[in-house]
């Protein structure tokens, strides 16, 4: 049995939360102050949410490494360990896909004060909106961007291994979970990318917007290409069967 502390992945997200929310307490009062009772409802309502969202994401968090743990203690197809050279690419490459997510988050909540306004939600004015916007997309932009930072600091240090078996992947801090109905399995297959080869992992992930494809390659060590075309040709026939 591997024994190892698996970090909760959204430990970071859930202080920077509740941190956020004791800050609108700032906005909240100067609204109150001001008599502007909408907003300083709106803000209440906000502080609610995020501290709601920080308790859901700590248990669920808290369910992902339990699930990480099942993984790593059952049958495994391949177990690799790198240099640190080899494994620059990955995080590098992971952490762009994660700053284009914290950008479409950003900018939804910019946009959302405005369209409150706009809808007449609240009764808020249009520069409340706009005041509203800015708050919440300076929040959104602060939680994704630290916990895109957060994925960059655990990928780039050791040990630097990845696990692939039937049921997922963890691949240096980062899980893929395609046995429950959240995440599906596409395709998983061995390419070339140079002078190294590189295992691509296509899958599927349930997202707001319905399920959206994702892609993570992991490098194949020298020596080791038999075993991950095993490994690819093992999951790709349990997808189809």
């Amino acid at each position: 049995m591997i024994q190892r502390t698996i970090p909760n992945p959204y430990q970071r997200m859930y202080r920077t939360l509740i941190a956020a929310a004791f800050l609108m307490n700032i906005p909240a009062v100067m609204m109150m102050m001001s008599g502007n009772s909408p907003m300083t409802s709106m803000f209440g309502l906000i502080q609610f949410v995020m501290f709601g969202a920080g308790v859901a994401l700590l248990v669920h968090g808290k369910s992902i490494v339990r699930s990480i743990l099942h993984l790593l203690n059952g049958p495994m197809l391949v177990h690799w360990s790198y240099e640190t050279d080899q494994w620059t690419a990955f995080a590098a490459e992971e952490f762009r896909r994660r700053k284009l997510l914290t950008m479409a988050v950003m900018t939804m909540l910019l946009l959302s004060g405005p369209a409150a306004a706009f809808v007449g939600i609240g009764g808020i004015s249009v520069n409340d909106g706009m005041l509203l916007g800015a708050i919440l997309g300076f929040c959104g932009f602060a939680v994704m961007e630290l916990q895109a930072r957060g994925v960059l600091r655990r990928s780039a240090l050791p040990p630097f291994e990845a696990f692939i078996a039937a049921d997922g992947a963890f691949i240096n801090g980062v899980f893929i979970d395609w046995s429950g109905g959240k995440n599906g399995l596409t395709e998983i297959r061995v390419e070339r990318n140079g002078k190294r080869s590189e295992v691509v992992i296509d899958y599927t992930e349930r997202t707001i917007k319905g399920r959206q494809a994702r892609r993570i390659t992991v490098p194949v060590p020298a020596g080791e290409e038999q075993n991950a075309a095993a490994a690819a040709e093992q999951l790709n026939r349990k997808r189809l069967s």
